[in-house]
């Protein structure tokens, strides 16, 4: 599975339940941050590159003052471990 998401990308929807958002934030991300990873077409599909991502979110992240590890700048989003098989808090 992993390697599919590596050929193809993931859909605006799966990016949206990775990151525990809707698919309008992600296309609001898309039109308003300089830094979100660009949609890329895969013949007529549109699709985002699961490491650009994953590196986006990382750098999102801040310490949390409660000493519990990290949390995004953005809205407190919530990375799901299906990108790269780790945490968030990794």
């Amino acid at each position: 599975m992993t390697h599919v998401l590596k050929v193809f990308g993931v859909t605006v929807a799966e990016a949206a339940r990775l990151l525990g958002v809707s698919p309008s934030h992600i296309y609001r991300l898309i039109a308003s941050d300089p830094t979100f990873p660009k949609l890329r077409k895969v013949g007529r599909a549109s699709r985002l590159d699961p490491q650009e991502l994953r590196e986006w979110y990382d750098a999102q992240l801040v310490p949390w003052h409660s000493g519990h590890g990290k949390r995004s700048r953005t809205s407190g989003l919530v990375f799901r471990s299906e990108i790269s098989g780790s945490s968030a808090s990794d």
